[in-house]
């Protein structure tokens, strides 16, 4: 359902009356048809520059004289031709009834047209010895949207997060806490207390070569029994920070349904199973020159990376072990439904599993996917297109083409935001900048509302500081960089999560003040105003808008429409009275707000950001 339904009935209309005048097909009409960019424009704008040459005018001259043979559509007030193009007015009592009417329903803005097509999208990728930071909460936010969305519209989702939880600096942690006296005291959350102490070794690393040297060879030992004693104590170690990362994704509202480690990649025999597949495509081989000994990807034939130096990909070294590009492509192949080998899986709390040495196969749930998309920084553009290639070569081009790379750009931290980026450090960290934004905001609620229980203000100050920063998050297109503000972010005016919220609460208190029960049986002619029709047709794109964000890759466009939405109820309830007024009318605007409330609601549900009570 790309409209209101019934607006989309209206639009029908005009449809089947241009096609009796201009002979075009109902096909060709419905794609010219267009949403002007002002109201005063109309509500539907149909081009006739294509009509020119079959009516042998100019197109200013059709549009006139498609105008004088049309009959005004059912739904439309009135046709009008502004230059070359036909302007149709809907009818301000029509599309009043027919859009509040559908936009209380529960599936409003919901569709089936993707059912039966399963998309799995990598987020976050956070590596257990560390709190998540700001990045990762960016990549986090924008994939969370993006998945509600696709969900929305019949997506059969699978979000995974995917680690190295047998890296380097997984295992210098875990090297630390067997040989080193001197660590930080556990009086923190794990991720943060783990993220110390992988800071220290840092530098020890890089002073002492023999300390790099020993955290080398417990990873060799780890990698080659994995059911040993120490690999058991090195995973159950791991998956406490695992475990505490989920907290912070809990505190941004974000849904998830797979944590995926990398050893479990190795241990699984996909590896091997994805080597047989290139080699049998002739794209798995021995390379040349600096690549010698190593077996490489070759990927010179492609255009997009011809004029490279050395655009041959190392898959595997001359030891035999995979590289991380390696291990990727395995597990893309994987999620394509290309191999035999399969992770075993537990469950880490409820509704999130875990990939596990230890656990039940599950068959298909989170592999076998029509789509594939990667949400990861602009940086690793070449590092998601070689995986995409692969992809290509062994599926196909169709494979390629439902394979995408949801690319954003960084966060910067000028102005009031003044945050270290010393390597290590958790200053960057996602916790430590939603514990920031909570004191700001606890202050403005406690001055607002000075009555409120501390116990309230708290849960008030988290909800509202943590859907602060996703919407800051969102807001902008994804291919944009943000300069992290507090103040911009945490504003309760403009555009901010803050001013949403409270949009929220005043439209509820509006419905709880009134008396009146809220009907769909009004008389829709009172809704007539500009302030009142303005908001009904902004309310209308709503299913448009969820689409177009789901179908683009643009999460951003709900955060924007719910802001425009926002200030088109203030503009109204600005003009208008909802309470007090004759009873038609008190009934008809409560209808109206009602709409508007659960329009908001669901755009905020998928912004991942909470309904408050009071602000």
């Amino acid at each position: 359902m790309s409209e209101v339904k019934n607006n989309r009935n209206l639009k029908v209309n005009a449809v089947k009356e241009l096609h009796k005048v201009t002979g075009l097909s109902i096909q060709q009409i419905d794609k010219l048809l267009e949403t002007p960019p002002d109201s005063k424009m109309g509500d539907l704008a149909f081009p006739c520059f294509s009509l020119a040459k079959n009516f042998g005018k100019s197109p200013i001259e059709v549009a006139r004289l498609v105008r004088d043979r049309l009959v005004v559509p059912k739904g439309f007030k009135k046709v009008e031709f502004t230059g070359p193009y036909l302007n149709f007015f809907y009818e301000a009592t029509n599309l009043a009834e027919q859009v509040l009417k559908e936009s209380l329903k529960k599936d409003f803005a919901k569709s089936k047209k993707y059912a039966g097509e399963k998309i799995i999208i990598d987020m976050i990728a956070t590596n257990p010895n560390k709190p998540a930071h700001i990045g990762h909460a960016r990549n986090s936010c924008l994939a969370d949207s993006l998945s509600k969305c696709m969900l929305n519209i019949g997506y059969n989702v699978v979000r995974q997060t995917y680690g190295n939880d047998l890296g380097i600096p997984t295992t210098a942690v875990f090297w630390a806490t067997k040989n080193l006296k001197n660590l930080p005291k556990k009086t923190m959350r794990e991720d943060f207390w783990q993220g110390e102490i992988y800071a220290k070794m840092q530098e020890l690393m890089e002073k002492n070569p023999k300390i790099k040297a020993k955290v080398s060879d417990l990873l060799s030992n780890l990698e080659k029994d994995r059911h040993s004693k120490l690999a058991k104590a090195q995973r159950a170690f791991a998956g406490k920070c695992t475990l505490a990362q989920d907290k912070t994704w809990n505190r941004l509202n974000v849904d998830y349904d797979l944590v995926l480690n990398e050893s479990d990649i190795v241990t699984s025999g996909m590896v091997e199973e994805a080597v047989k597949l290139l080699q049998t495509k002739g794209y798995l081989v021995e390379g040349h020159g600096i690549n010698a000994g190593c077996l490489v990807f070759p990927l010179s034939e492609f255009k997009e990376f011809s004029g490279m130096k050395n655009p041959d990909k190392i898959l595997f070294r001359p030891n035999g072990a995979a590289t991380y590009t390696g291990k990727d492509i395995a597990l893309t192949l994987w999620k394509a439904g290309k191999l035999k080998a399969d992770f075993k899986y537990k469950e880490l709390r409820k509704g999130l599993y875990e990939t596990s040495i230890d656990g039940k196969v599950i068959k298909n749930k989170f592999s076998k996917a029509n789509k594939m998309m990667w949400v990861v920084a602009s940086e690793q553009d070449y590092v998601i297109l070689v995986d995409r290639y692969a992809l290509k070569v062994i599926c196909g081009e169709q494979a390629f083409a439902d394979s995408h790379h949801f690319s954003y750009a960084m966060i910067g931290f000028g102005g009031d935001a003044k945050i270290s980026s010393r390597s290590g450090a958790n200053d960057l960290a996602a916790d430590v900048i939603i514990d920031k934004a909570k004191v700001l905001i606890k202050k403005e609620i406690v001055k607002r509302n000075p009555k409120l229980p501390i116990t309230k203000v708290k849960l008030l100050s988290e909800s509202i500081a943590s859907g602060a920063i996703r919407y800051y998050l969102i807001k902008v297109a994804p291919n944009k960089g943000i300069d992290f503000s507090f103040k911009d972010a945490l504003s309760f005016e403009g555009n901010t999560g803050p001013y949403l919220q409270y949009a929220l609460v005043r439209a509820s208190k509006i419905l709880k003040k009134s008396k009146q029960k809220v009907s769909v049986s009004i008389d829709f002619s009172l809704l007539a105003s500009n302030e009142e029709q303005a908001l009904i047709k902004h309310i209308s794109k709503f299913p448009k808008i969820v689409e177009s964000a789901a179908e683009n890759y643009a999460p951003h466009l709900v955060a924007n429409f719910a802001y425009e939405l926002a200030q088109k109820f203030s503009t109204f309830y600005s003009k208008h009275r909802v309470i007090g007024v004759p009873l038609k009318e008190e009934k008809a605007r409560l209808l109206l707000v009602t709409s508007f409330y659960e329009t908001l609601k669901k755009s905020l549900n998928l912004l991942g950001i909470k309904e408050v009570e009071v602000m």
